[in-house]
């Protein structure tokens, strides 16, 4: 069950680049203990709380701000989902993986969880997990990016920090040759940037081509043109 089965798995959150803030609610120790030692072994996630309860991770969640929490559903005094929804209210772009030894009543593993990315039966293996992770680190970030609410035609001026990140993910993909969705999407990103570079612009024209994505092609290089005859003034 998730909501980013579009996202390759391969995809690495570079390091240096992203730094994920990460909260781990589960009401085992054990588990806990696992989930923490998994995400310590990525360079590009930080633990921040630790929480035995589903009101205990509501409660560090407005502390710390994480960018992601995983969490078990079945916790004492609040549910994983009740305190998942919880923390969306205040956090909207928060990421979020659940976890749990069965499925919720009346649910299939098809199904999706409301505002929830990803959904991991117990139990799995540190791929699998790291998987997941990747995933929504990906989703967190072009989420964040696009929060100016501007219609995709237009272009927007993002901040400082989310451009460097996207650059860098660019980069990433660049030398992997990647053209993928989510490759496209972060280049699409720099591209609303109206002082976007020409060899983002660029990246993204080849991308267009090799997708035979020719509609967004011809608007992709009227801009280029302009942006060429500008630099020739």
């Amino acid at each position: 069950m998730s909501q980013t089965e579009g996202l390759p798995k391969a995809w690495k959150v570079p390091i240096n680049s992203v730094k994920l803030r990460v909260l781990v609610a589960d009401d085992n120790h054990e588990t806990r203990r696992a989930v923490h030692m998994m995400l310590s072994s990525n360079p590009g996630v930080t633990v921040v709380a630790i929480a035995s309860d589903g009101q205990e991770a509501v409660d560090l969640a407005l502390k710390y701000r994480p960018d992601l929490v995983v969490m078990d559903i079945n916790m004492p005094k609040k549910d994983g989902l009740a305190a998942f929804k919880e923390m969306s209210q205040s956090q909207p772009d928060i990421g979020g993986i659940i976890i749990s030894s069965e499925l919720p009543s009346g649910l299939t593993r098809d199904d999706d969880l409301p505002g929830v990315q990803e959904f991991l039966l117990k139990p799995f293996d540190f791929d699998e997990f790291d998987d997941a992770i990747q995933r929504v680190a990906a989703s967190v970030l072009i989420s964040r990016a696009r929060q100016s609410g501007a219609p995709p035609s237009e272009p927007v001026h993002e901040p400082a920090g989310h451009i460097e990140n996207l650059k860098k993910l660019a980069l990433e993909y660049a030398k992997n040759r990647r053209t993928d969705d989510l490759a496209m999407g972060v280049l699409e990103e720099l591209a609303r940037n109206p002082a976007c570079e020409a060899r983002w612009l660029q990246m993204l024209a080849i991308t267009y081509i090799v997708r035979q994505d020719w509609a967004k092609l011809k608007t992709l290089a009227s801009r280029l043109e302009q942006q060429a005859a500008g630099d020739r003034k």
